[in-house]
């Protein structure tokens, strides 16, 4: 096939298949013409994205008026041209119901701004726009024109069998956007294209073939973020197939399917939900796996997780959005509690048997993390509780942990709740010095990947500091080498996130006396002991921060009782650090020492540690 020139191409195998073309065909056709030619409106004072007004065939195919093109379509649009640019195959991923489909389309309506011929796959049916004379004669289209941008471009539309579409890939001057239907293996760089974009959720069966035969693997792989709940209000108006749906209404929702809204306000809403709640169940009776989506089980219970943030620099710009996968989460709410449940039947032993089972699968670290994490709240919010804490440093070189001691949190918490994706500082949550007491909890109102999980307020009297009036704890809760699955994390701890929080103590108490802010990892009792400090990264997550930069200490703070699952089989003398790495440590021979808190600023702190990690 190497050796066949263009000409030879068009003409074997695409010439073959080339049908007459059939009212679905046509219509398939005059839906991305429609789209590409419908008119982009600038948001309302109200909104954040644009949208495009529908036409009725529009209208018919995605029950909407308006097609919200999202913020994070103008980030990664440049990314994936110039990777394209660069000879790379490319590929978007993410949850279900997100809106892949629809940014296919936005990509095809930018290739055809650019003049540029390509050919839009949907895995039955290709649909191709040229304006490129040789293409318009190879493919006999002198006779099909259309009006596209206010240029006339020629077009063909055929279902080619996988063959005839693997030797179209070979043409160096198209690019093809192909979103595959749920059981379509064909993709990837076997073909010989180098400007080829694949369009999937993660649980579709190509990515499966990709992680298990390594086979046509795109050379630069992308995933879509989740709506946010703040860009569903904000496009409500046009997101919801002109339903009207409440602010309440939207809440519901969102509670019970996360940032996937495919199915909101739609017939198959009830539907929907019932497959989620028997996937769940599979999941757990049977440890079915995870992320696998099926013709029963077509939404999908764990979300993918992407640091994604509208207020960055767009690409080539620094500190842009980078797109790439950075884990899994419960989808929402609802589904985590309908886990709590179904794990709540089960004895001891079927739970070590579920955690097996599924162990090693993707998504398996978040449905027992989000499940950690919602037990950490509730054991931080309690009136009177115990813990043990202890501090962690970092010399540029090696890491050290200190003596356990004990920190009592007593009294009610003042619970705030917030709705963004991390807590940030106290400052963004329009807090006062009359909302905020010392000893405040920030609750996330839904489940997210956020880079801090919550945060939380105390006196320094209570975490051994009594010289600081008041100290911010950056809650991150993981459950990081707790279970028998492996798993090698990269802790987000993001630098400029903890001097928010000190500067906005400062700003809401400033006659308060002396403010601390400090990154605290709630962590289950099998990884407390063994649990490093966590370098801080830069705001983008590229690189660390510089030694002298980094936080003085870290605290890790155990909570006990989770699950009451078995301690880690990992081997005693070895635990993963964030780069995946194995290390090493070596407990003191001396008993342990208790010391203050304050102590960890002194200098002479090297003969107060009781054990030490040395990096290899």
């Amino acid at each position: 096939m190497a050796s066949m020139n263009e000409e030879e191409i068009a003409f074997s195998e695409l010439t073959d298949c080339k049908q007459p073309a059939t009212i679905k065909v046509l219509h398939e056709k005059e839906l991305l013409t429609d789209f590409i030619s419908s008119p982009l409106v600038s948001p309302s004072p109200t909104t954040e994205s644009r949208y495009m007004v529908a036409t009725q065939r529009l209208n018919e195919s995605f029950w909407t008026e308006r097609i919200v093109e999202r913020q994070c379509y103008g980030h990664l649009l440049p990314i994936l041209e110039a990777k394209l640019d660069e000879g790379l195959n490319v590929s978007v991923g993410g949850t279900p119901g997100i809106g892949k489909t629809i940014f296919g389309l936005f990509l095809l309506r930018r290739f055809v701004q650019r003049k540029q011929s390509v050919v839009y796959w949907n895995g039955i049916q290709a649909t191709f726009f040229t304006q490129n004379e040789k293409y318009i004669k190879l493919f006999g289209l002198d006779q099909q024109t259309q009006e596209l941008c206010g240029e006339t471009w020629h077009w063909g539309a055929w279902k080619p069998t996988l063959e005839a579409l693997s030797e179209f890939l070979l043409f160096d001057g198209i690019f093809v956007i192909h979103d595959p239907a749920e059981d379509c293996l064909f993709g990837g760089t076997k073909t010989g294209s180098k400007k080829l974009v694949i369009i999937l959720s993660f649980g579709h069966a190509l990515v499966s073939k990709w992680n298990t035969k390594r086979d046509g693997v795109p050379e630069f792989q992308s995933t879509m973020p989740v709506f946010a709940f703040k860009e569903i209000l904000d496009n409500k108006g046009n997101l919801f197939h002109g339903k009207a749906l409440s602010g309440k209404r939207l809440a519901e929702l969102y509670k019970r399917f996360g940032g996937s809204v495919r199915h909101w306000g739609q017939p198959s809403e009830s539907s929907a939900w019932e497959e989620l709640q028997a996937k769940m169940q599979d999941v757990v009776r049977n440890g079915s796996n995870i992320t696998k989506r099926t013709t029963e089980h077509r939404g999908s219970i764990v979300h993918v997780a992407v640091d994604f943030d509208a207020s960055r620099n767009v690409y080539p710009v620094a500190d842009h959005n980078t797109f790439q996968e950075e884990g899994y989460v419960l989808g929402s709410t609802d589904l985590t509690s309908l886990l709590s449940k179904s794990l709540a039947q089960c004895g001891k032993d079927q739970l070590r048997t579920f955690m097996n089972t599924i162990r090693g699968q993707r998504g398996a670290e978040a449905m027992y993390g989000t499940l950690f994490e919602y037990h950490a709240h509730e054991v931080l919010c309690r009136p009177r509780v115990t813990l043990n804490l202890k501090v962690v440093r970092y010399d540029g070189k090696n890491k050290y942990g200190y003596a356990t001691t004990k920190i009592q949190l007593e009294g009610e918490r003042n619970i705030l709740e917030f709705e963004g994706q991390e807590a940030k500082g106290i400052n963004e949550m329009e807090a006062t010095a009359q909302t905020l007491s010392p000893d405040t909890y920030f609750l996330p109102s839904s489940p997210t990947f956020p880079t801090y999980d919550s945060a939380m307020l105390v006196p320094g009297t209570v975490v051994g500091l009594p010289s600081v009036a008041r100290v911010g704890l950056l809650l991150q809760m993981t459950v990081s080498g707790a279970t028998n699955i492996l798993r090698r994390p990269k802790h987000s701890v993001k630098n400029y996130m903890r001097k928010e929080m000190h500067s906005a103590l400062e700003q809401v108490w400033p006659d308060a006396g002396p403010a601390m802010s400090v990154t605290t990892f709630c962590v289950p009792t099998a990884c407390f002991h063994p649990f490093l400090f966590q370098p801080e990264q830069t705001k983008s997550s590229k690189q660390l921060v510089a030694p002298g930069n980094q936080a003085e200490f870290q605290f890790v703070i155990e909570i006990p009782e989770f699950l009451n699952l078995p301690e880690s089989d990992l081997p005693k003398d070895k635990i993963h650090g964030e780069s995946g790495r194995v290390h090493r440590y070596k407990l003191r021979t001396r008993s342990p020492k208790r010391i203050k808190l304050d102590d960890v600023h002194q200098t002479d702190i090297e003969e107060d540690k009781i054990w030490a990690i040395e990096t290899d």
